[in-house]
Formats: structure tokens, sequence, C-alpha cells
């Protein structure tokens, strides 16, 4: 059980050795190889192109620790289908690694530490993947929604442990590693020990954002701050977690899905208006069925339905696919 919570402890703590006198240090990126990807029959028509920058802070009281460390994809355009969604390859740099414990020395020595980056032992690419059944274009107003994420599948890194007390030791760990957010002990450069709702992924992705029509492109430029406190559990202390996700994004194709317009939009509109709205929202009308509506006025709308075809948002639908009215027998 010693063993267990030293590991935990020097796992959540960086730097080295100039570091104590300098602070947060930019750090160069490995050069990558040939980036991995899946078989060209695998890539999609859709592209992301742009940067991710995360940047992630924390305060841990009762052992002194302090961290702030930041790092950027760089998605090159191309999407593949993988694993139910469009994932793009992008190439990760560390931009900088500040991790160090700093209590007393005389009372708990292995406590006291820097954490070092020492590069990635593998190819510095990360898979972000954009969530097909969370994407939907809002046609009326030229917005489209996105769920941009970070899976598992990114580089694994070489950290040294200084000790305060002398010597050093050095691991190698996932740039972040989502594999089971259930599990508090999850071990990675980034998210580490991260809030359990939605895991290391959720805490460092940009999430569902917006991107607008600019042109021929989409753009979606922002900036998200979540704070949380990590639990420690039996074997570590709690601790005070800032996250920043940056982000300058743009694509030609963000999704082939369209909203549909609301039943409270539609409800006790005429049929002339509402295939009009459905016209504005990317839809063609379809056939007109009746049926009993409580609060509707005879002959007026009452809600829409369209056919998914296996996609899993019900107010979604393919955009330019018919969609069915029913009004008020």
């Amino acid at each position: 059980m010693f063993e267990l919570a030293q590991a935990r402890r020097l796992s959540a703590l960086a730097l080295a050795g100039s570091l104590l006198a300098t602070g947060v240090v930019p750090v160069m990126a490995v050069t990558s190889a040939q980036a991995v990807t899946p078989p060209e029959a695998w890539r999609t028509g859709s592209n992301l192109s742009g940067t991710i920058h995360v940047r992630e802070s924390g305060y841990m009281a009762d052992s002194m620790k302090t961290s702030d460390k930041s790092f950027r994809v760089n998605l090159p355009g191309p999407m593949y289908n993988m694993n139910g969604g469009q994932s793009s390859f992008a190439q990760t740099e560390v931009l900088s690694h500040l991790e160090r414990g700093t209590y007393p020395v005389e009372e708990q020595p292995f406590w006291c530490f820097d954490i070092a980056y020492a590069g990635f032992v593998t190819d510095p690419i990360s898979r972000v993947q954009v969530d097909a059944d969370k994407a939907y274009r809002v046609n009326a107003a030229n917005v489209a929604f996105m769920n941009v994420r970070f899976t598992q599948e990114t580089p694994t890194a070489r950290v040294i442990d200084r000790y305060c007390e002398g010597g050093e030791s050095s691991r190698t760990l996932p740039l972040i590693d989502d594999n089971d957010f259930n599990d508090s002990s999850t071990a990675s450069m980034f998210g580490q020990d991260a809030d359990p709702v939605g895991g290391p992924s959720a805490s460092l992705s940009p999430g569902q954002i917006a991107f607008v029509r600019q042109g021929g492109v989409w753009r979606s430029q922002g900036s998200s701050t979540r704070s949380f406190r990590t639990d420690g559990g039996d074997f570590s202390f709690s601790e005070d977690r800032t996250v920043t996700v940056t982000w300058d994004l743009t694509t030609s194709s963000p999704t082939q899905f369209c909203e549909l317009p609301t039943r409270k939009s539609l409800k006790n509109k005429s049929l002339k208006i509402a295939k009009k709205q459905l016209k504005r929202a990317g839809f063609r009308a379809g056939k007109v069925g009746k049926v009993r509506a409580s609060g509707v006025r005879k002959g007026r709308v009452s809600d829409v339905a369209a056919r998914n075809y296996g996609h899993q948002n019900v107010r979604t639908a393919m955009c330019g696919s018919k969609v069915g009215i029913w009004v008020k027998r």
C-alpha cells in the first residue's frame, strides 16, 4: 500500500532541475515520423484543420504541490471513419511542463520532487474524434455544432522524477489516458485523476462547440475554462484543478445532419408557415398526416417527423431529406 501511495503522489507533479529557478519552461516536442493512419478507404469527405491548445494548472495544499503545463495539437485536415465517428490524426507538442512537490523534506522526503518532461517515446500523434451522432447544422442560423474530443490514443512520453533528497527515476506515461473514466487512479501526463464525470477526455477536450459559416468554410474560435476538485481517495490528497482549452478550427463539411424545428416552434402554425420553416432548416416537406393532439387547433400543425436511418439524435435528420408533417384532424 505504501508503494502505491508513493507512486500515485509522484505521478502528480512536475519539472526538471532548471525549472526550480525559472518556473514554466518551453520544451520542444520531438520530430514525428510519418503518422500512422487508417487505410485510405476509411477516409471521408470531411475535414478538420487548425489547433487545440490545452493548459492545465493545479494546487494541492496538503502536499504543497503545484503544476502548470500545456500542450497543443495541430489538426492537418483529413478525417477517417473510426469507432462510430470521424477521426483526425493531429501532431502534438508539449509546450510547457511544471509539476513539483515541495513538502518538507525532513517529514516526507519522497514527496519533495520535480518531474521533468523528457520527450515523446512514440510518434507524437493524437487522435481527435468528432462524434457523428452529436453533430448537427442549424441552417437558418448558418451555425453547426460538433462534439470535438480527444481519445486515449495519444503519444507516450517519458518523465523523469527527481527527488529533493537526491536520486531520480524515469517512467513512461500516455499524454491522456481515458480507457476507464471511472478509475480515479488513471495515470497520464494530463488529466490525471480528472473529474470522474467523463474523465480526462471530457476535462481536456473542446467538447460541443459551434462553427459559424464564413464564406465557403465553417470556423470555430473559442476558449473554455473548467475548474474542479479531484478526490484523492485513501492514498492521495484532493487537488484543485483548472483547465483552459482554446481552439481555432475550420471545416468545409461540418455534418450531414440538420436540426429539426422543435414542436414548440411549429405548434398551431399553418401548413404553409410550417413548410417555410422546414425549408429554412434545410429540409423538404413530405407527407402530411392527421393525428389527435391536445392544445392544437384543428387543421394546424402539431409536430414533424423524420426517418433518421439509424442516427441517434431524434431531433436531427439528414439535411435535405423529406420530413413528415402532422396536423390535428
